[in-house]
């Protein structure tokens, strides 16, 4: 990954600082509303700006969704330039969920 795409890409995404402004796009923040996670807006944000970056023939891997909200951000960047693959397993919820409550 050419890390230089990606910082001069976070110029139009935020503000200012990534660490200290919202980001300009006000999706990463309805994201955040609709859908349970531990990422913030920012990080979306930046997610979404790193996945863009991606070069042909490199692939955007994420171990351990939750509920998929980092995995929206990744996967909308993507979305115009080539596929998006991904694979989950909710077997283990699967499981959780028959033995029901503790």
């Amino acid at each position: 990954m050419q890390t230089s795409r990606v910082f001069d890409a976070l110029a139009d995404a935020f503000p200012g600082d990534p660490q200290s402004t919202d980001p300009v796009d006000p999706r990463w923040q309805r994201l955040t509303d609709q859908v349970a996670g531990y990422t913030g807006p920012n990080e979306l944000a930046v997610l979404n700006v790193a996945a863009a970056a991606l070069p042909d023939g490199e692939a955007y891997l994420e171990v351990g969704t939750f509920k998929g909200r980092s995995l929206v951000a990744a996967s909308r960047a993507t979305r115009t330039r080539r596929s998006s693959r991904w694979r989950t397993s909710w077997s283990s919820v699967w499981r959780a969920r028959r033995r029901g409550p503790n």
